[in-house]
């Protein structure tokens, strides 16, 4: 491998790094949006946010997998410069993806709460439904008329 070849495939894995990062942010866009709309019960955005973000972790997941075969295919590593670069886009990287596992995590913290608070309405109402059975076990039984023989 010539030195501008490996060079290029150094270029080649800050523009995977760069594109990571641009994923990171828009899922950490997403997170926020979601945080949003889980306040505001929006079931059907909420619906399409999950949709969005299951999207880019699936991109992201691609796009590791291109990473490690770079990772792999070159042996040797990266020059000074290049290495001084690389560790900026992985500090960049690093921090955003604490934002958005932070962000990740209140998310499911609204959604754990509302379905505790579903699962109560739930209990609630089988509650209500039961004790109106009680008043309408009478009504449910087969009617007798008094002229009628048995």
């Amino acid at each position: 491998m010539t030195h501008s070849s490996r060079g290029e495939k150094r270029d080649g894995l800050c523009e995977l790094l760069k594109e990571k990062i641009l994923l990171f942010r828009n899922f950490l866009s997403l997170s926020e949006s979601l945080k949003e709309m889980l306040e505001k019960e929006n079931m059907t955005r909420i619906r399409a946010l999950l949709r969005q973000r299951q999207d880019h972790i699936s991109r992201i997941d691609r796009l590791d997998a291109r990473i490690s075969n770079w990772r792999n295919e070159d042996a040797k590593g990266p020059s000074p410069t290049m290495e001084k670069r690389l560790l900026s886009l992985l500090k960049e990287l690093e921090e955003i993806i604490k934002k958005a596992i932070r962000s990740d995590e209140v998310c499911a913290e609204l959604a754990f709460s509302r379905i505790d608070d579903l699962r109560a309405d739930v209990v609630r109402i089988g509650a209500g439904r039961q004790g109106f059975k009680g008043y309408q076990g009478k009504l449910q039984q087969k009617q007798r008329f008094l002229d009628v023989r048995t």
